[in-house]
């Protein structure tokens, strides 16, 4: 992974609005990089508390964090900027 995809991923996850989300597949692709949504993952994964990594989920709009309590930080983080989650942790 180059630094220049890495702050490429930092700048666009920065720049999602409050109350939207992006899947990260389409970070990668807007990285120039369409083939890398682990390495967004994993860039996230250690870059996160400064991001607003919350608004990255996976293709269609799912939550898909396993760890039980980052992923309820997820869903708290997304419905308290108005977006509604399913009960299977599906954005609606």
């Amino acid at each position: 992974m180059t630094q220049d995809f890495k702050q490429q991923v930092i700048q666009i996850v920065t720049s999602i609005p409050s109350g939207e989300w992006i899947s990260y597949g389409d970070v990668a692709v807007l990285a120039g990089r369409p083939r890398a949504a682990r390495a967004v993952s994993s860039i996230l994964k250690r870059e996160g508390d400064a991001l607003p990594w919350h608004r990255v989920v996976a293709k269609g709009g799912r939550i898909s964090i396993k760890e039980p309590e980052l992923r309820r930080i997820q869903i708290q983080k997304l419905e308290s900027e108005g977006l509604v989650i399913s009960r299977s942790g599906a954005i609606m």
